[in-house]
């Protein structure tokens, strides 16, 4: 059930980085099994990729935008995860990735308290 998978993924997030993929293995698996993610699935997904370094920055956006293309409303928790993401691993070098961190931040702008704003505001890669 769903309990359990957010159970074991959430505690593959807390693991670290040596367990990001199997906390992603077991989201793919309960989608397989017909299991409906729900906000702490996609939650600790995303928190597992935050910690799990830069080269799950690209599966944390996808999982972001597939949370809410599957209606799944995205919480102070998605954004702070997906903030700290985009501003810390996300790589700027590149001239569309700039463009990409700027346009989610905007969104999530869009999307937030005040409280997650301030923390937008003092990491200083988003002036608002």
């Amino acid at each position: 059930d769903v309990v359990s998978y957010n159970s074991a993924i959430a505690a593959c997030g807390k693991g670290g980085a040596d367990y990001t993929d199997t906390a992603l293995s077991l989201l793919a698996e309960m989608k397989a099994e017909g299991i409906q993610p729900d906000d702490y699935s996609y939650n600790s997904a995303i928190t597992s990729c935050e910690k799990g370094g830069a080269k799950y920055t690209d599966t944390a956006l996808f999982l972001f935008n597939e949370m809410k293309e599957a209606g799944v409303k995205p919480d102070g928790v998605t954004y702070r995860a997906i903030t700290k993401l985009v501003s810390t691993r996300l790589d700027i070098s590149r001239p569309s990735r700039k463009q990409e961190r700027r346009r989610i931040l905007a969104r999530i702008c869009l999307c937030t308290s005040i409280c997650q704003l301030r923390m937008i505001r003092q990491s200083g890669i988003f002036t608002i």
